[in-house]
């Protein structure tokens, strides 16, 4: 599967008590306006997390990013996140599977989730998965039986042809 690759800003406003957060070039927002991470269909997601102009705030040494507390989220959150610190503590790379861990299709979700910083604060965007692994769809699927019938009559149709010559 191809990858999705994304570096997101995160600047702490003390005097605000807030987190700000940019995707990309995108500039930096507060809440409730945080931009979504989605990881397209049939691709795998990885976000850079990067601390940046907020002097000694790092991210929680022993649970930096988890499901958000009071949140419903899919039974197969630890499935989706490989999640990988660095040694400085500035920046976090979430590896977002997309997939089924079991195999098979797997129809997405939204997955609301917290970074953890060591100054006891929390921010929480919402990563959207959009699936993986299906084929065909319903549609697709009824147009190739079609196809296959028309093409399986025109076959005999041409086959009768030439035996009867």
């Amino acid at each position: 599967m191809p990858s999705q690759k994304e570096t997101i800003k995160l600047t702490y406003e003390p005097s605000a008590g807030y987190w700000m957060m940019g995707k990309g070039t995108e500039p930096l927002q507060g809440p409730p306006g945080y931009p979504k991470l989605d990881v397209p269909e049939d691709q795998v997601g990885k976000f850079t997390f990067v601390i940046q102009g907020t002097p000694g705030v790092k991210f929680d040494g022993s649970s930096p990013f988890g499901p958000k507390k009071g949140k419903s989220n899919p039974n197969d959150f630890a499935d989706q996140f490989l999640v990988i610190p660095d040694q400085s503590g500035k920046k976090l790379t979430v590896i977002d599977l997309n997939e089924n861990a079991s195999g098979g299709t797997y129809a997405g979700g939204s997955y609301d989730y917290e970074l953890r910083f060591d100054n006891g604060t929390t921010l929480d965007p919402i990563i959207t998965n959009n699936g993986c692994c299906r084929l065909v769809s319903q549609s697709e699927m009824i147009a190739y039986g079609i196809a296959a019938v028309t093409l399986l009559a025109i076959a005999v149709m041409t086959y009768r042809q030439w035996r009867a010559r």
